[in-house]
């Protein structure tokens, strides 16, 4: 499956109606920093970063609220999630949250992966998975 990466004239709620899955990179995280990756119930992905090209925290929450009600903390610390979200650490620096009614699922494929920064590497495939209802082991 292919992410596209948005800009910000193509930033719309439409986009954001069936979100399963998104993780945030915060400031200073392995991997790319300001980065969310997001997931939908219909298999699209798209990405984009409020540190580097056009897209400010303030556009995302427009068009995602949900992500003014997360307070995911630094590495973690104090996080918290609306209800029927899920909150997952991809170490360090690195945020998950899940839909409730997906959450069960990723954590029984998951439950084997003893280290954040390995399900870091491989929460994007399982979660594909778990929305394409492919059955058998990624892993």
């Amino acid at each position: 499956m292919k992410t596209v990466i948005l800009t910000k004239d193509e930033l719309n709620a439409d986009l954001f109606q069936d979100v399963k899955f998104f993780s945030v990179a915060e400031g200073g995280a392995m991997g790319m920093a300001g980065e969310i990756i997001f997931l939908n119930g219909n298999g699209k992905s798209f990405s984009l970063n409020y540190f580097f090209g056009d897209i400010t925290p303030d556009d995302i929450v427009e068009v995602f609220p949900l992500l003014a009600k997360c307070k995911l903390g630094i590495f973690g610390y104090g996080r918290t999630v609306p209800e029927g979200w899920n909150y997952v650490s991809l170490g360090q620096g690195n945020h998950l949250v899940i839909s409730s009614d997906l959450y069960d699922k990723f954590k029984e494929k998951t439950a084997h992966i003893k280290y954040e920064h390995i399900l870091y590497g491989k929460w994007y495939d399982i979660a594909v998975n778990i929305i394409e209802n492919k059955q058998g082991d990624l892993l």
